[in-house]
């Protein structure tokens, strides 16, 4: 009776953690430098299922929607990765909504001709050689601040020379490693439905891994946005 009772225990703690990851949450890998400074390849980072809406598994949208992402978000979303040709799991910055013509100049972010207000804090990041760590925000397109990684070389950062309309119910994303992140400018516009969660903050990393041994970084253990 005793092992009967702990098995039901058992078998209900599993799928309530089951219940907890297909509707409210999951713990996703970041497994490129794309997103630094603010994460790193290694990073476990909380997905907020419950953002934007209530999903259901093998469904293409979700049930129901009570949000919408927001411009400076950084959202989890599915997409056909365009060389291999399989949809993977991609964690990006929200930089433009539909209706934006988004632009660069000297590596500097334009919406519709107004470019986001940028300070340079580092004039050689830590994080990566011959970058700049900058401050991004912008107070008319209610940006809040936040750090990304600029070239040193003014207008290094790939597609300069390119604008991107972005078209009804899509977004245009970008990583927060400006010159080494694949993203909008290749992957092309983000769908609404294909976003389905927001990163809330690192719950912990690891740096490399083997079947014998894992390093943990104990300096970014919940670590928020």
């Amino acid at each position: 009776m005793k092992y009967l009772k702990k098995s039901t225990c058992f078998f209900i703690l599993m799928c309530a953690l089951l219940l907890m990851k297909i509707f409210l949450f999951s713990v996703c890998l970041v497994s490129s430098p794309s997103m630094r400074p603010n994460f790193e390849s290694g990073d476990r980072v909380l997905a907020n299922k419950l953002a934007f809406g209530l999903w259901l598994p093998f469904l293409a949208h979700p049930l129901f929607r009570w949000d919408e992402p927001h411009r400076g978000d950084l959202v989890f979303f599915s997409h056909t990765n365009p060389e291999s040709l399989k949809k993977q799991t991609y964690l990006k910055r929200i930089i433009g909504l539909d209706g934006d013509l988004v632009s660069f100049h000297q590596g500097v972010v334009l919406i519709n001709g107004v470019p986001l207000e940028t300070k340079t804090f580092d004039k050689n990041s830590l994080s990566r050689p011959n970058t700049n760590l900058v401050e991004e925000k912008s107070q008319k397109f209610s940006m809040n601040p936040h750090f990304i990684l600029i070239s040193q070389v003014p207008g290094n950062t790939y597609a300069e020379s390119r604008r991107f309309a972005v078209p009804p119910n899509f977004y245009f994303v970008l990583g927060d490693d400006r010159d080494i992140s694949v993203d909008s400018r290749t992957l092309g516009f983000i769908g609404k439905n294909e976003i389905f969660a927001k990163a809330n903050g690192v719950l912990f990393s690891t740096e490399g891994f083997s079947r014998w041994s894992v390093h943990f970084r104990s300096e970014r253990f919940f670590q928020p946005m």
